[in-house]
Parts: C-alpha cells; sequence; structure tokens
C-alpha cells in the first residue's frame, strides 16, 4: 500500500524500512541479531545517499531505521517509533495516507505496550473507512490501556469502539460502549473523557428519539466541557442539529450560524455550512439558504473524490439536499441527493444513502421533505423546550467568545 502512495525508489525504500521495522519488532530481543547480514546497513545508507536529499524531512527518521539492520547496534524500542512517527507525520503533510496508516503501524509494532500508539491506528483505520480493523486495535489499545493503568486512553478505545457500532448502525452496542467509556471515566477521574462520553450518549438519546433525555444530557455535556472547551463547537453542532431535526429550525440556525467560523477544517467548515443551508430551507428563509448555498456548493464539490473526502462530505451533501427540497428548489434537492447516495454507497455509509434515496423519492413524487415549523414533536414539554431555549443562549453566547 506504500507504493500505492510513492510507486518511485524514495516508496521502496519505506516499503522496506516499513517491512524491515515489523520484523525487527515481531522478533525477541535476543533473536534480532541473527535478522540481517553484516553488510544490510551500509547498502541502506547507500541506497538513502542516492534516493533521499540531504535536507528531506525524512533522511533522519530513515538513517536511524537502518540501525535495526545492524547486528550490533541494539538501538531501543523507543528510537525505532520515534522515528516511525516522524515518517508517519511526513507522510501526513503529503496527503500520503496509505504510508502514514503504514508507519503508524510500525510505531505500535515498535512500542507494543503503548496503548496510545495504537489508539492513533486505530483512528486512522476508521478514517479510511476500514471498520473491521479499526474496531480490531480499538480493542487492542483498550486491552494494553488497562494492562499499563493509561486510563485516559481506556475510556478513549471505549468510545472508539462505540463509533464503529454507530457506523454500522447498532445504537445498542455504541450505548453500551458509550456508558464503559463514562463509567471508567468517572471511576478514575479521568474527565476529558466524560465529557467526551457524555456527548456521545446525547447521540445515542437522539437517535432513541427521548427528547428529554436527550435535553438532559445535552446540558450535562455542555456542564462537563465548559465553556471553552475545544469540542464545544462539535457539541453545538450536535445540539443544534438535534433541534433542527425536531423542527425548532430557528434556534438550529443561531447556532448554526455562530458555528461556520468556528471550523478551520474544510470537511468541518462544509458540514456547518451545509446545516445552515438546511436550516435556513426549514426556516423558510431564502436569503439565508442562498448565502450559505453560495459558500457551501462549491467547497462541497472540491473535497468531493479528493483525498480529504472524509465521511463528513457524505453528510453535508445529505443537508444540501434537505435544504433544497424545504425551500422548494427540486433541481439543486435532486443533484446533491444524487451525489450524496453515491458516495455514500461506495463509502459503505448505509445510513446516509438511506436519506439521500429517502430525499430523492420525495422530490420525485414532488412531496418534499419539509417539516412543519413549530409542530410540536411526540415527547416534548414546556420545562425541556424552556432548557433548550437557555441552552441556545448559552452556546451563542460561549460561541462568541470562544
Amino acid at each position: 500500500m506504500i507504493l500505492d502512495d510513492a510507486p518511485d525508489d524514495l516508496g521502496l525504500l519505506l516499503w522496506q524500512a516499513f517491512r524491515n521495522v515489523l520484523l525487527w519488532a515481531g522478533t525477541p530481543v535476543g533473536g534480532r541479531g541473527a535478522l540481517f547480514d553484516e553488510t544490510a546497513k551500509a547498502r541502506r545508507h547507500e541506497q538513502i545517499a542516492a534516493v533521499v536529499d540531504e535536507d528531506a524531512d525524512e533522511r533522519a527518521a530513515l538513517l536511524t531505521l537502518a540501525e535495526v539492520l545492524d547486528p550490533t547496534s541494539g538501538i531501543d524500542s523507543h528510537a525505532v517509533a520515534d522515528a516511525c512517527a516522524k515518517l508517519q507525520e511526513v507522510a501526513a503533510q503529503r496527503g500520503q495516507r496509505n504510508v502514514r496508516l503504514a508507519f503508524a503501524v510500525a510505531t505500535a509494532a515498535a512500542a507494543p505496550a503503548d496503548a496510545a500508539r495504537a489508539y492513533h491506528v486505530a483512528g486512522l483505520l476508521r478514517n479510511q473507512c476500514d471498520d473491521s480493523w479499526a474496531d480490531a486495535w480499538y480493542r487492542h489499545s483498550a486491552e494494553l490501556a488497562l494492562a499499563s493503568r493509561d486510563w485516559k486512553h481506556h475510556g478513549l478505545a471505549f468510545i472508539g469502539i462505540g463509533h464503529i457500532a454507530v457506523q454500522q448502525g447498532d445504537w445498542d452496542s455504541a450505548e453500551r460502549y458509550f456508558k464503559r467509556a463514562l463509567y471508567s471515566a468517572r471511576r478514575h477521574g479521568t474527565w476529558q473523557v466524560k465529557g467526551m462520553a457524555l456527548h456521545n450518549l446525547f447521540t445515542v438519546a437522539v437517535t432513541q428519539d427521548d427528547y428529554r433525555k436527550a435535553t438532559r444530557l445535552a446540558r450535562e455535556t455542555f456542564n462537563a466541557y465548559g465553556s471553552s472547551h475545544p469540542r464545544l463547537p462539535a457539541l453545538a453542532h450536535d445540539i443544534a442539529f438535534f433541534w433542527m431535526m425536531r423542527g425548532q429550525f430557528s434556534q438550529a440556525l443561531g447556532v448554526f450560524e455562530a458555528l461556520v467560523n468556528q471550523f478551520a477544517n474544510p470537511d468541518e467548515r462544509l458540514l456547518a455550512l451545509s446545516n445552515v443551508v438546511r436550516a435556513a430551507g426549514g426556516e423558510g428563509d431564502l436569503r439565508g439558504f442562498e448565502n450559505a448555498w453560495n459558500r457551501a456548493l462549491p467547497l462541497a464539490i472540491e473535497l468531493t473524490n479528493s483525498v480529504r473526502e472524509t465521511s463528513t462530505v457524505t453528510e453535508a451533501w445529505v443537508n444540501l439536499a434537505y435544504g433544497a427540497a424545504s425551500i422548494g428548489d427540486v433541481q439543486k434537492g435532486m443533484l446533491c441527493a444524487t451525489h450524496a447516495s453515491t458516495i455514500a454507497a461506495r463509502r459503505g455509509q448505509e445510513p446516509e444513502r438511506a436519506r439521500a434515496e429517502a430525499i430523492l423519492g420525495s422530490l420525485r413524487s414532488l412531496r418534499g421533505v419539509r417539516r412543519v415549523v413549530g409542530a410540536p414533536d411526540e415527547g416534548r414539554d414546556r420545562e425541556s423546550d424552556a432548557a433548550a431555549s437557555a441552552l441556545a443562549r448559552e452556546l451563542r453566547t460561549a460561541l462568541a467568545h470562544s
């Protein structure tokens, strides 16, 4: 897979270094001296000199990894892991996802007791939609964390397993793992994990259509995060999306508009803009819809089928389709729903594909998908509505000062 990203002499050199590290890391310390012959290190140095410029970012790391070829070097695992981490950092800067993943795996192999490095591999696999391997690495990270009493990554690993379950539509399993993360966080005082666990339990309550429970968990998560937490924009997005799904478009729109400038990451900014499109469409705000649409559509096109395409891009196309359908623009709605369905099918995102197909079906029958503004949803009550309104004001204020 390295050669897919770097089909040249440097790619071959990286592939060789990767294979060498895995072999070295998988061999007991006492047997490593017999892995390579006495000239292997010298030959590798000649390869590096011929292929890698003196000032290249990966040169020092490759020279370090050449030490595993020397039966007498005695290089320790920390130095090997650090060199692999440097190579994955360079690959990330160049957009080489396969090279980055390979050396993340090599880093974890060189530091086999490090839960954080295993957790990092799991996250990369999840981002590349390799759910089965991501799940296995999250579970491996949880085991390592338990053995080393790394309670932060113990809880984070359970959250990661829960995310995989969410991606597969298994919300019962997701809730179970999020609760395990919350229990671990409360027991061991890892408060950053507590906020994340509560946040994810809030998303589960939303899918359960439990308005009171979701409103309570939204408040608990906001209290756990605080007004200056780096995850506050993500929480505000999720809460506003919940309100939008309940037909509370006005509350949602104000928060979404406050969120647009919070995200530097292109796919996160696209998601924020697409939510403004959707909320404005639901509210019947044509001017707000058109302004957000003109900013969101070019970004959605840019990110689609690029190295930066993520599951968030699919969600954004769904939002654009909903917004266009709600405002009554059938042509735009059909365009976006078709894009969403195609991307979701390719990435194996069944919930998003199903939503896109539902929009297409509605548009084809000219029924639209707009909900009635102000219609009381089952499970809503005045107390929960008042709590939601108060939280909306606090979120807008916190975002304005962040």
